[in-house]
Order: structure tokens, then sequence, then C-alpha cells
């Protein structure tokens, strides 16, 4: 039976007298039912709202969590495997005790009934109290990793292979990507910088690609010294990749434009968001509840970005996903929720990254055309034979409207496109949609626009604004 509300209270009665000693209770759970009926699968609200993203990477297990507060005390993926009575759980990072409820196998299926791409992080021998796992210790974490890759796409003649077939999956995951560590250029400043560059990846890269040569193992830190050291980046060893995680003001979003314009390493941005308001305000200053307008517009000018580099970067994960309202550490996120599925919530940042991820682009066209304060890339889609331009008007001179004309090569008279723009109801760039209240800020409009005699697409773009521009009319396939 359904309770009336979220406000209860679980209690289990037992007459003592029928007792004989002690009563050990190992796990009691309440949970409904799952996304897509998985056996300790995901809740479905909160499932839908993510594959309503349109996604097409996991990143998992995530940050802070993979690394553990003490070298002992890391995750572990094989204590996530089994019966939830048999998995012990572990001292989380967070200032809770971390379960390990959601291990390794929920993640692959989860990935997999979304139909994701996975980068599945590695523990990499550091720890966030800064404890560095020295050269001559490191071996058994290179063997951990090797192990957790079999066990992912290892037949089911493999060791590992045939205990994931144990556990019901005898079929192998897709996999492409492994992630040395997490934020290695954080903890332990610069030890455990300079460790990393100076073995543990090197070591990592080396034994992946002997074993796996087909796959991209990725540096948890950048080219760039995220500190802010400008000479202190990693000269990244081939053929591995960087990651970058900015968690910005929006203005420095947008300043950051042309970061990976001429960087010669390829990055993933394997955690981005806008956490601080503009005007210098520290991670212990008044920081914003919720995504707020004025931060989704600045993620939309970083998403542009990050597209139109698409040789070299391959993915860009907003980071952290859910929060808990009834418990958490960090206040901005993608979704909020609570034991209520009404009160899920999807943010700001939700719609300016639906609608991004709503129109993929297969290619990315080379445009002419200023840019700033309107920031913008353009490509096609070669699946749907569609054309596509992706755009956010940032910090207009005095707000004004920024006119806007989109001209493709090859595009005659009257093609039709559909508009997609995304403005602030309130007109109050910290505007945001608050889980307690049931409000969007967010206003969606579409439209369906003709090219004029020119072949162009004219429209007009407010002040913090983001929109889609794609192409309807099915064109034949395309040349170059």
């Amino acid at each position: 039976m359904d309770a009336p509300n979220s406000n209860n209270t679980f209690a289990i009665t037992y007459d003592p007298k029928g007792a004989d000693g002690v009563l050990d209770f190992n796990l009691i759970s309440l949970f409904p039912p799952t996304y897509k009926g998985r056996k300790n699968g995901l809740r479905i609200d909160l499932a839908e709202a993510l594959e309503g993203l349109h996604p097409s990477l996991l990143r998992f297990p995530g940050g802070n969590m993979l690394e553990g507060n003490t070298n002992k005390t890391y995750w572990d993926w094989k204590d996530t495997l089994g019966p939830l009575r048999n998995r012990p759980g572990f001292e989380g990072v967070w200032s809770y005790q971390q379960t390990h409820g959601l291990g390794i196998l929920e993640y692959l299926q989860w990935a997999e009934d979304m139909n994701l791409e996975i980068i599945v992080g590695v523990y990499a021998g550091l720890a966030l109290d800064g404890g560095v796992t020295p050269k001559d210790q490191l071996q058994p974490l290179i063997d951990d990793a090797l192990d957790e890759i079999e066990f992912i796409r290892g037949p089911v003649t493999s060791k590992w292979g045939k205990k994931r077939a144990e556990l019901g999956h005898p079929k192998p995951f897709k996999l492409s990507y492994v992630e040395i560590g997490n934020e290695d250029w954080l903890a332990g400043y610069p030890g455990g910088w300079n460790s990393y560059k100076e073995y543990r990846f090197p070591m990592f890269l080396e034994a992946i690609n002997k074993a796996h040569p087909d796959l991209t193992v990725i540096s948890s830190g950048a080219s760039i010294d995220p500190v802010g050291n400008k000479n202190a980046g990693f000269d990244i060893p081939a053929p591995g990749i960087g990651d970058y995680h900015p968690y910005r003001e929006p203005d420095v979003l947008v300043e950051e434009f042309n970061l990976f314009d001429n960087n010669k390493y390829g990055h993933i941005i394997g955690e981005v968001a806008s956490t601080h308001p503009n005007g210098g305000t520290k991670w212990e200053g008044k920081l914003m509840p919720y995504p707020w307008w004025i931060s989704g517009v600045g993620e939309a000018v970083a998403l542009v970005s990050y597209e139109r580099n698409a040789d070299r970067i391959p993915g860009t994960f907003y980071a952290p996903i859910l929060k808990n309202e009834n418990r958490w550490q960090w206040a901005i996120t993608m979704v909020q929720f609570a034991a209520d599925a009404a009160m899920t919530t999807r943010s700001t940042s939700w719609y300016v990254w639906e609608l991004f991820a709503g129109h993929p682009m297969t290619h990315t066209l080379p445009v002419k055309g200023d840019l700033d304060p309107l920031f913008y890339v353009a490509g096609k889609n070669e699946d749907k034979g569609t054309l596509i331009w992706k755009g956010a008007a940032y910090n207009t001179t005095k707000h004004a409207d920024v006119p806007v004309s989109v001209a493709f090569e090859g595009v005659k008279a009257g093609t039709q496109a559909e508009l997609t723009l995304l403005t602030n109801k309130e007109k109050d760039p910290f505007a945001f949609n608050d889980p307690h209240k049931g409000n969007n800020v967010v206003k969606s409009t579409k439209s369906v626009i003709k090219a004029d005699k020119k072949g162009a697409f004219k429209f007009t773009m407010p002040e913090l604004s983001v929109a889609v521009l794609e192409t309807t009319k099915k064109r034949k396939a395309f040349m170059g």
C-alpha cells in the first residue's frame, strides 16, 4: 500500500519473549519500483530526469569518493559485488557513512539501460588526506585496475569475466575509456600531483595500454594546472588525454571560452558547473542555493566552447548531478530530490544541457563571424541530414537584444529550420527553480523559420538567452 506522503516512520516490532538471545539486523531496506525493473536499480523519477537529458556518457564512480579519506578507505570495486547484505560500505568523504548499495554492476547496468558509453575511474594511490602510495607499492593497485577492466569487458573464460557472469551478466560491457584517479592535482598539492606525473600515471598508462591497446586512458589532471600555477601543467604522455574540472563563476566560464582552441592535448571535461556568483565569492562565502539562470547561460557558453573543439574534447560532464534535499553538502546540482517524488526538480541548468544534448552534431563546421556577446558553434548531423547552430547571448551591451543571421553553405531560400529559444520568465538573472515551490523560471519557445532569399535564417536573441537552430527539411548526403 502507498503511504499518503513521505513523512513516515518505519518500525520493526517483535515479541521479546519469543526471541532467543540477541536479534541482529543486517539489511533493512524499503524501495519503490525501479527503472527498467532492475533488481537494486535506480529510482524511476530520478532515472527519467537523467534520461531526459539525452546523455551519451557516464563517468563513475565519481570524484572524491573514488579516492577516499585515506589510502585504506578508497572506493574498492570488489567490495561492491554480490548481495547487498554482504557489501561492507566504507567511511564516506562527505561526513556520512558510504554504502555500497550502488556498486559497479549497478553502474554498468545503468549505462546499458540508457545506452551510455562508460568512463570508469580507477583508484590511483592518492587519498584526500594527501597520502601517496610509493612507487614500489603501486603494482597491486595497477593489478586491481586491470581486474576491474576484465570484470567489465572480459570474456566469461577469464577470472573476472566469469565473476560477472555469475552475477547475472555473461555478456561483456562495452568500455572505451579508463580514467586514472581523480583530481590528482588537488589533494596534498604539490606532492600528490608530482608523484602522479612522475610515476603513478605513467605506470598505469603503460600497463593498461599493453593489456588493452584499444582503450583511451585519461589523466585525472589537465595539461593546464587548475591550481593556477601556469607552468605546472601536465605534459600528458601519449596516447593519454587529460581531464579538466572547472567549477567557476559564470563570467569566468565565459572568459575561458578560447581555453582549448590551441591546446594540443585531448581532454574530457570530467566535471563542470557554474558554482559561484560573479564577483569573486569564495567557497566559504554566500553561495546560491540552486543553479540560477545566469549560471546556466554561462554553462551554455562553456558547452559551445567545448563542442567547437570536439576533435579534442570527446565528452563533457555536469557534476554533481543529484542533491538530496534532506541531507546534502553541495548546493549546485543538476537535479534535486527528496523522498517524495513530487519534489524531484529539474534545475535551470537541466534545461540548458537538455537543449544542447538533444541536438547532437556528428561534425562541427568552420564558422565566420564575431564572437562576444554572442557565442556559438555550428555543425551537421549526418544521421538526420540536418544542419545545426547553437548559441548563447551573454553580457550584451546595455542588455540589448542580439540580431542573429545564420547562413549555411548550400542552404537555399525557403529552407525550414526549428528554432528553440530559452529565456528567463522572471527576467531575473538570479532566478532559480526551487523544489520547495515547484516553480520553473525557464521559458522555452519553439518556432519554425525559413531561410531568406540569401539562404540566411534571421532571428533575435535577448540578453542572457540560449538557442538552438536545426534545419527540418531532410537533405541529401553531405559532401566533404
